[in-house]
């Protein structure tokens, strides 16, 4: 059975982890001043929210818009002290991941991250939540090659970033199949329950994603896709205003798997991310279950 990266959780991740891109498309805010006027103006207004509440006192950097898997984002540095920060956040204003240090990852976690290095370098890390439970994922680059990994609290590798022609042949006809006609975005490859190898990515057409996963044999274990709140069924609808009251910004994602149709949540309010899931008929789904 798939147990991780399920909804928006995994779409989230897979977007995200990769050191700031300071060059092209990116609008200088560096001056705190500036930060709260002006330099954000070009943003939707659900991240010029966000932004604002986590600068609190201090300055904004680089703001960064960039297009991955179908989906606009945006980076935002944050200087506090001494201290700057990359966030992430879609155009609803949700923040995906934060970046942190290593000081700053469980000590299990970034020993399973330095053992993944191996002899290359960790040059990113972010932080962010997959079925309501805190993740990291860390870039490493290693012979030459830039790849992401993501982990647990606890150590678990949940994750690894892979190019579609290391795998078997079965899995590249598997995905083909799945893409039908759009272009293979982010892909990663992790383990089931039992410790079989599973498969997903994210299928990109018409500039919008499609995430899939596929277990070791090709078949298709679940799919998932970002929708708007509206298009929720009222249960669902009713349960995700009850359980966040005031949220100020929500990203969600309908999830098709073996067992049924799901609702994962990401909410934003303040400087606060709130994530959990909900079935199809607005039933509360516990942290880490199905």
């Amino acid at each position: 059975m798939f147990a991780f990266f399920s909804g928006s959780a995994f779409a989230a991740a897979a977007k995200k982890a990769h050191a700031p891109k300071n060059a092209k498309n990116a609008m200088e805010a560096r001056d705190g001043n500036e930060g709260r006027g002006g330099k954000l103006a070009g943003l939707p207004g659900a991240v010029v929210e966000t932004v604002r509440a986590l600068q609190g006192n201090g300055q904004i950097g680089d703001v960064t818009r960039e297009t991955e898997d179908g989906e606009t984002l945006f980076e935002v540095e944050i200087v506090h002290g001494a201290v700057t920060r990359t966030h992430v956040l879609d155009a609803e204003g949700v923040q995906l991941n934060v970046q942190v240090f290593p000081s700053e990852v469980p000590a299990p976690a970034m020993s399973a991250i330095t053992t993944e290095a191996g002899g290359g370098r960790v040059e990113f890390i972010s932080q962010s939540r997959e079925d309501g439970q805190i993740v990291y994922e860390a870039e490493i680059i290693k012979g030459g090659k830039k790849r992401s990994a993501t982990f647990s609290v606890a150590g678990k590798v949940i994750s690894r970033q892979v190019s579609l022609t290391e795998l078997p042949a079965k899995i590249q006809q598997a995905v083909a199949a799945q893409l039908n006609g759009g272009k293979l975005g982010s892909f990663f490859q992790g383990q089931d329950d039992d410790g079989d190898p599973v498969y997903f990515g994210a299928s990109v057409r018409s500039g919008r994603a499609r995430w899939f996963t596929v277990d070791g044999d090709g078949d298709l274990i679940s799919e998932e896709e970002k929708i708007p709140l509206a298009d929720a069924p009222a249960s669902v609808r009713q349960t995700v205003a009850q359980r966040l009251g005031g949220a100020d910004h929500v990203r969600l994602s309908r999830v098709k798997e073996d067992e049924g149709v799901k609702f994962d949540v990401l909410a934003m309010t303040g400087k606060s991310v709130t994530a959990f899931s909900v079935t199809a008929q607005g039933e509360l789904i516990p942290a880490g279950g199905k």
